[in-house]
């Protein structure tokens, strides 16, 4: 990491252009305060002028019942499975619940005031960052107003109004946006990317990991921009990219872990309705008409463009904040989804594929970014143009495309429409411009009508998007989630539940059981949801884990039975199932009779099965299932009946009493100025929490300007709050309380007040760190070396992703899903993997020949454009056939896949085997060291990435997507190969026939070569027994286990999180290990050190069979191995010359395929299913076994010694022997 300097603004320490002294005014602390009261005021008038009126559309109910529970009830149960399949779960999306609690505990506003303030202050903030963030990148105070007005005038939009989770991740994205550029030198902007990077991973995970997809995509568009010299982009982007990453890590491995105490899913982040592709589309088209795309496109147009001129201009990288903006846009690409999604897909069954395609549209603040940068960008570009050829120009441009706009607007493209008035007046002022910059005369006049001409086009347009949405889609008497009436009847079930005490609360809910002919969409889910999610806004926190809620009719209720579709709706039977399925574990756990509620707005499907149903017939059922139970308020009954309980008269009393106090509350609600004490105390509660805690460690963050400090203190302050609140409840747990409340700030400002002075404790070792880091990624700044591993990673990466894809086929067939009813049996599996390594096991050395004796750079670019072709190939023939269907029974298409998976094998064994050959061609000395274990650790990650893209991509469009996506990514991987340089000491002149004729004594000749070098036999023997034991006996006979060590069927996540978590942490701490001890200790020493580690916690835990055992075992083992690993590479490195590597290493792959093969076979004659005694004797055996062959070896070792002395390649006169040898 780049050396620092803390004292200086981030924003003052880049270069670029200044506005003039009348523009920069505007930066001024009184201009800033009055914009955002300005769009405050937008915003919030309405509940002032009715203080009734709560939080609009009805998605603020969940988040408000949860921060109910957070307050009343132990925070922990909020992370838990909530509902029939999750439908209510969040894990630990908790940072909007905190801040609810913390708002009514410490600030002092009521229940449903709670949301109206996140959804008034989260836009503001996200236009806050996002200004901040832009005027870093251009320098000019303009740009932060123009992206307040866009960034409000966006958020009052369909995708983004009442969806508090995904707003306020965004808002969190965004303020991480304003800080990317300045964590290439300052510290502070590191640790507040690293803390925002933990609190949006409590907030909504699925969005925070595509964000981290999208910086991923700057870095790679740095690399290749800059002719794949990694070094650089590493330089520019590895702060920013390891700051955010290790942040969100911490985030999201908190969720398994369960820092309140219980562990969640990170699955729980996301839960798409089971709708049918015509609704999803629907609902897409509808969220893109609400956003206007024929104002929002040509402003992400201009800002995209503006970047790239600006960047030609300054013969200068754009600023990261424009890059990151415009590749931000990157989730977008999901709606493209669409147009692959199957139309067949079933409302309501659990085996149908989900792709909420619309769900894309929320998942970015993009175009909230790159619209206010258009804005500016037009209104700097009228201001600094003095040619009056290129403003006419320009302003004719700006002509053409009103027009277009207004023929889109026209045709009726996207809906709504855009009043012909507005269109209109925007071309008079385009018009205008054009005449006046055309016709005047001198340059004043013309910068003067340029500006007013864009800055008016600027309001016109954001301003008709702002004026819409808050008359369209924002709050109104009709658009609140509890209307008065609703209000009312919530108020008097909380009098009911608080005296029911501990018994199952039971809601009716009922709906329409027919699909709509439109879509063939049923919504009884969402609509049961969403009243659920309503009506346990009136519930204490400690009885929102009573409730349940039965969907379909009383009489089928009260009869005990589930309702089933009149009209055989599987969304609508399925949805009932498993409502009532829910319903039966409720009175299970509280077996006490239960308190059953009907409200009269969630009963409707009142003509379900009914013929010629009328609205009088429709009521009159209605009115008969509300008298069959006694009124507790407008609108809601408990339901009478044997079993049922029935609320005394005192209850039923005060329950009327308080829900029509309520209703006269709200009908005749106080003016904005009643109560003006507690109003400013709100006030000044709220300036406190914003600005104390972000304030006091501005400048640890480097918040030096007046922009800076104004628009950032406020956004840091809530990232500190937030994760006070989440940690102070992990350490002191219970309910949060007011006390407690209170604590969470004392801890915020604690830790402003730390990071105030942190330049005393934590810089140093911060400074540390850096250095440590600077020193791992140091050889990439050698571009050979960058170049091999990234021609590496894409080999792997593409063999994860096809590899992904054709077993996503193999085990769940070629329909999108992944339904296990159609899974083969484990025999198929068997012969799969069987027939996929013993081939190969016998391929290897043939292939080590052509890596020796023919140029390295041509056999990687023909592996890749090869491999490319036949699984291209295996697609036309065998993967687009297959269909939908198994392969299992089906010998041609099983050989078929089988070769694909093959093709994909090998492509990445022949690039990690030209790698290692490669690697003392480009490093030397005791970085090969230190370049073995990046290789590792990145090869891994590669991989896992590919197949967890290869499999996702598979399951959720087609098998055939995900291999051609597999296809493409080893295309570019050939492209890269060609870039390498130096991958061997001499060339290679013969003929492929000559080199065939030969093949089979070269071979041999390698072989007789790595056996004749003592240090290379030593490294290829210890490789082996490495793999058989960890790979083969440890992780083999843990996976065999695994089902013994939990209950509930959870084995396969048992050995997804620890194989995973232990894989993570183990091999990350072989590479920092590595690094420190590769100028300190030889490969041999840390060879022998992994195997003895290896083998005693073999020994020691594997006779304790519980699961932090294995835990501590499989760290261990991951850990010795890859330091293991790395240490064999160096060896044989070091000991084989140049024309013999491809050989030695292809000898690798035997010893890597029979690592599994061997084992597997001895496990398969000794392994008792179940029994603990022979587990045991398995692994303590091994153990001790391995421990005898790591004395053997260090034995051996010994007698080599000189043999060992580290070397970058032979002496010249025996290269030159060699070279002569007709057998090398």
């Amino acid at each position: 990491m780049t050396p620092t300097d803390g004292h200086v603004s981030p924003a003052a320490a880049t270069g670029g252009l200044r506005p003039p002294v009348a523009a920069a005014r505007l930066g001024s602390w009184w201009i800033l305060a009055a914009a955002t009261l300005l769009m405050l005021g937008v915003l919030g008038w309405r509940f002032v002028a009715d203080p009734s009126l709560a939080a609009p559309t009805r998605d603020p109910a969940w988040y408000t019942w949860r921060a109910n529970v957070v307050m009343d009830d132990d925070p922990a149960s909020v992370v838990k499975e909530w509902g029939p399949g999750g439908l209510f779960s969040g894990g630990y999306r908790v940072t909007v619940p905190v801040e609810g609690a913390l708002l009514q505990r410490v600030v002092g506003i009521d229940t449903y005031s709670m949301a109206k303030f996140l959804m008034l202050g989260v836009p503001i903030l996200t236009g806050l960052a996002l200004g901040a963030g832009a005027v870093r990148s251009r320098k000019d105070p303009v740009a932060f107003l123009t992206m307040l007005l866009a960034t409000v005038a966006l958020f009052l939009t369909t995708p983004y109004v009442g969806y508090l989770d995904n707003i306020t991740v965004l808002f969190l994205l965004s303020l991480m946006l304003a800080f990317l550029g300045a964590a290439r030198t300052s510290w502070g902007a590191r640790t507040a990317l690293f803390l925002i990077g933990i609190a949006a991973a409590f907030t909504h995970p699925t969005t925070c990991v595509l964000f981290g997809m999208t910086l991923l995509a700057v870095f790679v568009f740095h690399v290749v921009t800059s002719r794949f010299r990694v070094g650089e982009a590493l330089r520019a982007d590895g702060p920013m990219l390891l700051s955010v990453g290790l942040g969100m890590l911490v985030g999201l491995a908190s969720w398994v872990v369960g820092i309140w105490g219980a562990s969640a899913s990170l699955k729980d982040a996301a839960l798409p309705p089971p709708y049918t592709k015509s609704f999803f589309v629907d609902r897409l088209l509808e969220w893109i008409g609400s956003m206007q795309p024929v104002i929002v496109v040509p402003f992400i147009a201009l800002a995209i463009g503006s970047t790239i001129l600006l960047a030609r201009g300054r013969r200068a990288p754009a600023d990261t904040f424009d890059v990151a903006a415009a590749w931000w846009l990157f989730p977008l690409l999901g709606i493209a989804s669409v147009v692959l999604g199957a139309d067949t897909q079933v409302s309501g069954d659990p085996n149908s594929p989900v792709v909420p395609y619309y769900r894309f549209m929320n998942a970015t603040a993009a175009p909230m970014a790159l619209v206010g940068l258009g804005a500016f960008a037009l209104i700097w570009w009228a201001r600094t143009q003095r040619d009056r050829r290129s403003l006419v120009r320009g302003f004719a441009l700006i002509v053409g495309v009103v027009a277009a706009a207004w023929l889109v607007s026209a045709a009726a493209l996207t809906h709504p429409q855009i009043p012909w008035q507005v269109l209109g007046g925007v071309a008079a002022v385009a018009i205008a411009g054009l005449a006046a910059v055309a016709f005047a005369r001198s340059e004043r006049t013309r910068r003067i009508v340029a500006v007013a001409a864009a800055s008016a086009l600027v309001l016109g347009s954001l301003g008709f998007l702002l004026i819409n949405g808050v008359e369209h889609r924002w709050v109104s008497a009709s658009n609140q989630f509890p209307d008065v009436s609703v209000r009312g009847s919530l108020a008097a079930v909380d009098v009911v539940a608080r005296a029911a005490g501990a018994r199952p609360l039971v809601l009716i809910v009922n709906d329409g059981d027919n699909d709509d002919p439109v879509t063939h969409t049923n919504t009884a889910y969402g609509w049961a949801k969403t009243y659920t999610n309503v009506f346990r806004t009136g519930l204490p926190g400690t009885s929102a884990k009573y409730q349940a809620t039965y969907l379909g009719s009383l009489e089928n209720f009260l009869a005990g039975r589930v309702t089933s579709s009149t009209s055989g709706s599987i969304g609508y039977d399925r949805a009932a199932e498993s409502h009532y399925q829910e319903l039966q574990v409720r009175e299970k756990t509280y077996p006490a009779p239960p308190a059953v509620f009907l409200v009269r707005e969630y009963y409707g499907g009142l003509c379900n099965g009914v013929s010629d149903c009328t609205d009088a017939s429709r009521q009159q059922r209605l009115e008969a299932a509300l008298g069959q139970g006694v009124a507790i308020g407008p609108d809601v009954v408990v339901i009478q009946g044997p079993g049922l309980w029935s609320p005394p008269p005192d209850v039923i009393g005060q329950a009327n009493a308080v829900a029509n106090a309520t209703v006269e509350a709200l009908e005749h609600h106080p003016g904005p100025l009643a109560n003006f004490p507690h109003t400013l105390l709100v006030i000044a509660i709220l300036a406190l929490l914003l600005v104390v805690p972000g304030g006091l460690a501005s400048r640890w963050f480097g918040l030096g300007s007046t922009i800076d400090r104004f628009a950032l203190i406020p956004g840091i302050s809530v990232v500190l709050i937030m994760l006070a609140g989440v940690g102070t409840l992990a350490v002191w747990r219970g309910p949060l309380t007011t006390t407690k409340g209170w604590a969470v700030v004392a801890v915020a400002i604690g830790t402003g007040v730390a990071l105030r002075f942190a330049d005393v404790w934590l810089r140093r070792p911060l400074d540390a760190f850096g250095r440590f880091f600077n020193d791992l990624f140091a050889v990439f700044s050698n571009r050979d070396f960058s170049v091999l591993m990234g021609y590496q990673f894409l080999a792997q990466a593409g063999q994860g992703v096809v590899q992904g894809a054709i077993f996503k086929a193999l085990v769940f067939g070629g329909e999108k899903g992944f339904d296990i009813s159609v899974a083969p049996s484990a025999g198929y599996l068997l012969k799969v993997v069987l027939a996929l390594y013993i081939p190969y096991t016998f391929l290897s050395p043939f292939v080590g020949v052509f890596i020796d004796r023919f140029d390295r750079r041509r056999v990687a670019w023909w592996a890749d454009i090869l491999s490319a072709a036949l699984v291209t190939l295996i697609v036309i023939l065998v993967v687009l056939p297959l269909g939908s269907g198994s392969p299992e029974h089906r010998t041609w298409p099983t050989v078929g896949l089988i070769v694909g998976l093959l093709v994909a094998q090998s492509v990445a064994r022949i690039a990690l085997a030209v790698k290692s050959a490669a690697m003392p061609d480009v490093l030397s000395g005791k970085d090969l060291l230190q370049g073995n274990g990046l290789s590792q650790a990145g090869g891994g990650l590669a991989q896992v990435f590919g197949i967890g893209v290869g499999t996702i991509v598979a399951g959720q469009i087609a098998p055939w997507i995900g291999v051609l996506f597999g296809a493409a990514v080893l295309l570019v991987g050939a492209a890269v190969s060609r870039q390498m340089r130096r991958v061997e000491a001499r060339r290679h002149d013969t003929s492929l026939g000559q080199e065939v004729r030969r093949i089979l004594r070269t071979v041999v000749a390698g072989v007789e070569e790595v056996a004749g070098r003592p240090a290379a036999a030593l490294g290829l023997s210890a490789f082996q027994m490495l793999r058989y034991q960890f790979w083969g006996f440890v992780l083999m006979t843990f996976a065999l286990y695994a089902k013994n060590l939990v209950q509930g069927g959870n084995a396969d996540t048992l050995s997804q999180i620890l194989s995973g978590v232990g894989g993570l942490v183990g091999g990350a701490l072989g590479l920092i290990v590595a690094q420190r001890l590769k100028d300190r200790v030889p490969p041999i020493r840390l060879l022998l050190g992994s195997m003895a580690l290896l083998g005693a916690a073999t020994v020691v835990l594997g006779g304790i069979l519980t699961v932090a055992a294995f835990a501590a075992l499989l760290f261990v083992g991951f850990f010795s191995f890859f330091l293991g690993k790395i240490s064999t590479d160096t060896i044989t490195q070091q000991a084989m010359p140049d024309d013999f590597r491809g050989r030695a290493f292809a000898l690798y792959d035997v010893a890597y395929n029979l690592g599994f093969i061997v084992p597997a076979a001895i496990l398969s004659v000794i392994w008792i299913d179940g029994n603990a005694a022979r587990t045991r004797e398995i692994l303590v055996a091994s153990g001790a076994i391995f421990l005898i062959l790591t004395a053997f070896v260090a034995a051996w070792s010994r007698r080599i010694r000189s043999d060992l002395a580290p070397r970058d390649d032979l002496v010249e006169d025996e290269a030159v022997e060699l070279a002569t040898s007709p057998e090398s």
